[in-house]
C-alpha cells in the first residue's frame, strides 16, 4: 500500500517546531540571493573549475572508508565523531572528511576554512533551523575541526536538502565569479534537482541510491587515500536495508564495490543508561508506573529551560487512539532509546519556572532516518455503532444519502474546535477517479466510526478563527505515519 509521510493541511495552522518537533528539510522559509551578504573569499581559485581536478583518471580506489554511524543532534556522540577525525587527522594523516550533507554544503564549509570569519558557518546554522543540525553542538564541532584540523576538506554525499537557499546561495557564488560553466556548477545544479525530486517524493529508496552515487563521485577524486565518513546510523551498518527495507542501504551497497570498508555504529553511545529512579503519574485518574530518565538542558531556546522524561509502564494500550497533535519528536531528543508501543511523559520547564506537561506515543513513525514519537492529547474519540440520524448531502450537484455522526470537540486539536461527520452511502463509484491532494490525509483515529475501505467521507471542519471549512475524504487503504488514512479530495463543489 501507498504510504504517506506528510500531513497536509486540512489545516492551514500545522507548525513543526524545532524545539520538541522537526521538519522534512522544507525550504518554504529558505533565504535565496543571499551571496552578496557573506565574506566569503573572492579567489576564483577557492573553486575548482576543471572537472578534470575533481574526477581524476578512474582507478580502482585502493584507500581505507572508516564509517561512523550516529543517531543525529547527540551531544556525546558528536564529542566522539570529534576525537575520531582529531585522531586519524593527527595520527593518520586523513584530511578528508565525508559527511551526510548535499554537495554545496559541503563545499561552502571548505570555504569557511580558508576565510578568516564565520559568516558561512553562521548562515549554514541559520539555514539549518528545523533541522537536527540547528544544534549548537554541530557548529562547535566545526568550528573545533577549523581550529585543530585546518586542512580538512569536506565531501557532502547527501540529495539537495535546503536546495532553495544553501543551494541557490552557492550557485549565486559561483555566478558571481563568473563560474556557471564549472564543475561545481554542474553538480550543484544535480543535487538541488535531487533535493527538489526528494522533496517531492520522500523516497527513501531514491535516497539512498543518489548517496550511493555521489560517494562514488566523490572518492574518484582520490584514487587511494584513507577518508572517515559520518552518517545516520540507518545508512552506515552494514547488511541492513534501507529504511522502508526496498534496497541495501548505502553502506552495504559501497561494500559490494570496496572490500575495505569499516562500520561503527555510534548511536548507541548516548542512550546506554538504567532509568534513574521509579515514579508514580496519575493521568485521569489513573496511576501508571513511571521510569524516570533524568533532564535535558534546554537553555539554547528562548522558551524552555530544560525538560525531564518518564517512561509509562503498561500504557499503550490505553492511549493508542488518542488524537495526535502533528508534532513529531525523533529519538534524538531522548536521553534513552525509545520502542514502538511505549508512552513517554516529558514536562518542559519554562524560564519563569512553569511546567508544560506533553505526552508522546511511539507508533512506529520514521523520521530522517531516526525512530520517532508523536505527541498525543488526552482526547479520544469514540466509536459509534451506529449514525446520529440520516441526512442528504449534495456534492457537485448530486444528492447523496448521508449518516450523520455528530460534532465532535477537539478543543483546537489540528487547528479546529470541533467537526462534524458524515459518511456518504453508496459514493465510492462516484468519487474514486478524484484526485487527491499529496500532502494531505486525515488518520482513521479522527473518525467516531469504524472505516473500511471503499467509503467517502464528508466532514465540516469549525476552525479556530470561526470559520468552517468542508473537506471531501476517500478510504483507499492508504496510510500516513504507519496508520490508517483517508485521503483528501480535491473537489471543486458548487
Amino acid at each position: 500500500m501507498h504510504k504517506k509521510k506528510i500531513i497536509g493541511a486540512i489545516l492551514t495552522v500545522l507548525l513543526i517546531s524545532f524545539l520538541f518537533s522537526c521538519s522534512n528539510n522544507s525550504d518554504d522559509n529558505d533565504r535565496i540571493n543571499q551571496s552578496e551578504n557573506s565574506d566569503v573569499s573572492n579567489n576564483e581559485n577557492d573553486v575548482s573549475t576543471n572537472e578534470s581536478d575533481n574526477l581524476k583518471v578512474e582507478e580502482e580506489y585502493t584507500g581505507e572508508i572508516f564509517l561512523y554511524g550516529e543517531t543525529h543532534g547527540i551531544d556525546k556522540i558528536i564529542d566522539k565523531e570529534y576525537e575520531l577525525w582529531y585522531e586519524y587527522y593527527h595520527q593518520q594523516g586523513m584530511r578528508h572528511l565525508f559527511i551526510e550533507s548535499p554537495y554545496y554544503t559541503a563545499e561552502f564549509l571548505n570555504l569557511w576554512m580558508s576565510s578568516d570569519n564565520n559568516d558561512i558557518l553562521d548562515e549554514l546554522f541559520v539555514d539549518w533551523r528545523g533541522s537536527p543540525k540547528h544544534n549548537p553542538k554541530y557548529k562547535e564541532f566545526y568550528e573545533k575541526i577549523k581550529m585543530e584540523c585546518p586542512e580538512t576538506i569536506f565531501h557532502g554525499t547527501d540529495v539537495g536538502h535546503q536546495y532553495a537557499s544553501i543551494g541557490q546561495r552557492y550557485l549565486d557564488y559561483l555566478y558571481n565569479h563568473n563560474l556557471m560553466d564549472s564543475y561545481n556548477y554542474k553538480i550543484a545544479k544535480e543535487v538541488m534537482e535531487q533535493g527538489e525530486q526528494f522533496s517531492n517524493s520522500n523516497s527513501s529508496v531514491f535516497r539512498e541510491n543518489m548517496m550511493v552515487e555521489s560517494f562514488h563521485r566523490e572518492l574518484k577524486a582520490l584514487t587511494n587515500e584513507n577518508i572517515m565518513g559520518i552518517y545516520g546510523a540507518a545508512h552506515t551498518v552494514l547488511d541492513i536495508n534501507d529504511i522502508s527495507d526496498s534496497v541495501p542501504n548505502m553502506a552495504t551497497q559501497l561494500s559490494e564495490c570496496y572490500d575495505n570498508i569499516y562500520s561503527e555504529d555510534l548511536s548507541i553511545l548516548a542512550k546506554q543508561m538504567e532509568p534513574l529512579r521509579t515514579d508514580t503519574i496519575e493521568i485521569e485518574g489513573k496511576e501508571y508506573i513511571a521510569q524516570y530518565y533524568g533532564k535535558m538542558d534546554m537553555n539554547w531556546t528562548n522558551e524552555y529551560k530544560y525538560r525531564e522524561y518518564w517512561l509509562l509502564e503498561d500504557a499503550y494500550e490505553d492511549f493508542k487512539n488518542n488524537l495526535i497533535t502533528m508534532y513529531v519528536l525523533p529519538e534524538s531528543n531522548f536521553p534513552m532509546l525509545i520502542k514502538k508501543g511505549k508512552v513517554y511523559v516529558i514536562d518542559y520547564t519554562e524560564h519563569d519556572g512553569s511546567v508544560v506537561r506533553k505526552y508522546y506515543r511511539t507508533d512506529g513513525f520514521v523520521w530522517e532516518d531516526m525512530a520517532s514519537t508523536e505527541e498525543f492529547t488526552l482526547i479520544s474519540i469514540s466509536k459509534l455503532k451506529e449514525p446520529l440520524n440520516i441526512d442528504t448531502v449534495t456534492v457537485t450537484g448530486n444528492d447523496y444519502t448521508a449518516s450523520y455522526y455528530g460534532k465532535h470537540e477537539l478543543n483546537g486539536i489540528i487547528g479546529c474546535e470541533s467537526i462534524d461527520y458524515w459518511r456518504l452511502e453508496d459514493a465510492y463509484a462516484d468519487f474514486k477517479d478524484y484526485p487527491i491532494a499529496e500532502s494531505e490525509a486525515l488518520s482513521y483515529d479522527f473518525y467516531p466510526f469504524s472505516i473500511e475501505t471503499e467509503q467517502v467521507f464528508v466532514i465540516d471542519l469549525y476552525l479556530l478563527d470561526g470559520s468552517v471549512k468542508r473537506i471531501f475524504l476517500r478510504s483507499d487503504g492508504n496510510e500516513w505515519r504507519n496508520k490508517p488514512a483517508t485521503d483528501v479530495l480535491i473537489i471543486e463543489d458548487e
